[in-house]
């Protein structure tokens, strides 16, 4: 069917009557054999508010288009069922009034075809393509007509269709605006009968509609239903315009003033969205941190070792909001957590994890695990050290279960401290980059609130895992040196503070500076000999606060 938005009229001009069968000189014919006249049009969404809707040309239904009609006598007890397509001479097969009987009937029509006269709709999820987009919309048509009358189905949307046009101040071209990905939160399921009142309850959870684009404009069929609380507060349409990414909320009110609190069977929602690029933030020769890391300026920080070492380091201190869990055994004389890094680093993102979300656990009064930190034997590493032994594991899972209880594909016991707020889903996010370099993830990671795990590759088959706090970037925007708490170094925190052979003073540190160099598109950390870059930086493990997450949980008390 051809762009069943725009309204059309199809007449079906049937045999009003056939030759009764019988003697041949009764030439009357019986009224039983009579073939049902039916007209069908379609008309086109209406505005929901007071704005016009768009011209956009005529549709018509086209060959082989097939509908199901119902048709039920006065006082019958079921509705009969007729699948209709349309050929070259209207819709066939033709239907018999004596095939429904009675003097008057009742009909109920739907386009696409439907298997009963009670089921669940559910437009597409992803209706980018055509034939998604319109196998998507449900056009139903009901009349009560005599026998004899001509059987007028007026079909109308039973579905709620969105029009988002996407604009720009001139920073986004066209080609741009016409590329952007959009996914729109609804519901996606609901119920539909052959009995007036056609629509029934909403069914399913949330789901994101990725719509139908012509040009700038985007198209999106979704089912029925009242504004959600949600839409307004946090997120309704996420946008993303090449690497731009933009969240929208509902509005209280359409553009005419007209009140949005439903989205309305058989009605259109226009939405125009204008949209401008933010300055683009200068990462040349500038010093980044996680959020939340509030470190005096690094030209006062003082040297972790003799000349000629040129490592710079800062002691802890709690205002610093950085963490530096120490293993207490990093040599293996005793067997205790040599193989835990992954750990110590997981257990120094939790740390600010929690710090940062204090007003989230605060309100949500139900947090009891541990949270005293000191450098050794800091009650989160405690944890894990007790749980599982002296081993190797992954960071991404030690998060996940500290928070929600699973293990890998396993719920273990044992943590899983706010598994009420955020289930068994992975809360973690790990990249090796693929897709972006370790500059570009690092400057997502402090734009978006994320704490960093950074996996090294050491010499052999060995891999180890340290927190990352910070990075400075050269004239280029590239990362040339990180800063890093290395649960290797317990020496370091607690040597004593000295002044060496050139003069320089040397201090225990917790965090250091490191000099990173790239090679190719891999970035090598620099060894404990200056100028050696030996240690290639493999993965990140991040760790955000989750604050769409905590508001929708409290959201919903």
């Amino acid at each position: 069917m051809n762009n069943r938005f725009k309204y059309f009229l199809l007449t079906v001009v049937s045999l009003l009557s056939f030759a009764a069968c019988g003697d041949d000189n009764d030439m009357t014919p019986d009224v039983s054999d009579e073939v049902l006249n039916i007209t069908a049009s379609i008309l086109a969404p209406r505005p929901q508010g007071r704005a016009a809707v768009d011209a956009q040309g005529k549709g018509s239904f086209s060959p082989d288009d097939r509908i199901t009609l119902f048709a039920a006598a006065d006082a019958a007890p079921s509705w009969k069922s007729y699948t209709l397509t349309l050929g070259e001479g209207g819709w066939t097969p033709r239907i018999l009034w004596r095939e429904i009987g009675g003097e008057r009937a009742s009909f109920s029509a739907f386009y696409p075809t439907v298997e009963s006269d009670g089921f669940t709709h559910s437009p597409a999820t992803d209706q980018r393509r055509q034939a998604d987009y319109e196998q998507s919309d449900l056009l139903h048509a009901t009349t009560h007509t005599a026998r004899g009358e001509e059987v007028q189905l007026l079909f109308g949307h039973l579905m709620s269709r969105l029009c988002i046009t996407l604009n720009s101040d001139g920073s986004f071209s066209d080609e741009e605006l016409a590329a952007a990905e959009i996914r729109i939160r609804a519901r996606n399921a609901i119920g539909v009968r052959a009995a007036e009142p056609c629509l029934g309850e909403l069914q399913g959870d949330v789901q994101q509609i990725i719509p139908h684009n012509e040009g700038t404009k985007f198209y999106a069929i979704v089912c029925p239903q009242p504004v959600d609380e949600q839409w307004r507060t946090q997120t309704w349409i996420e946008l993303k315009v090449g690497e731009h990414l933009v969240s929208y909320k509902a509005p209280a009110q359409l553009a005419d003033g007209t009140a949005f609190d439903e989205l309305k069977s058989g009605m259109q929602i226009n939405l125009n969205i204008e949209l401008k690029k933010k300055p683009e933030e200068s990462w040349s020769n500038r010093t980044a941190w996680v959020y939340g890391i509030n470190n005096p300026d690094v030209d006062t920080w003082k040297y972790t070792d003799v000349y000629p070492s040129m490592v710079k380091g800062l002691k802890w201190a709690p205002e610093y909001g950085w963490f530096d869990c120490n293993k207490m055994d990093p040599e293996n004389h005793q067997n205790l957590d040599s193989q835990m890094c992954w750990a110590a680093a997981s257990a120094n993102s939790l740390y600010w994890w929690l710090a940062q979300n204090k007003a989230y656990i605060d309100r949500y009064g139900k947090y009891t695990g541990p949270n005293q930190y000191k450098s050794l034997d800091a009650d989160i590493f405690r944890l894990y050290r007790t749980t599982f032994g002296n081993v190797g594991a992954d960071v991404a899972a030690a998060l996940d279960w500290f928070i929600t209880g699973k293990f890998g594909m396993h719920y273990k016991e044992g943590a899983g401290f706010f598994r009420e707020v955020f289930g068994e889903v992975h809360v973690s996010r790990i990249t090796r980059f693929s897709e972006r370099s370790l500059s570009e993830e690092l400057k997502y990671a402090f734009t978006h609130k994320e704490v960093i795990e950074c996996t090294l590759d050491y010499p052999g088959t060995l891999t180890h895992a340290v927190s990352l706090w910070g990075a400075d970037f050269d004239e280029k925007g590239e990362v040339c040196a990180i800063y890093i708490t290395d649960n290797n170094d317990r020496a370091l925190d607690e040597q004593s503070e000295f002044v060496d052979y050139k003069g320089r003073e040397i201090t225990p540190a917790g965090i250091i500076r490191k000099q990173v160099q790239k090679r190719g598109d891999v970035f090598y950390m620099e060894g404990s000999m200056a100028g050696q870059f030996t240690f290639p930086i493999i993965e990140l493990n991040l760790l955000g606060l989750l604050e769409k997450e905590w508001q929708a949980y409290f959201a919903k008390q």
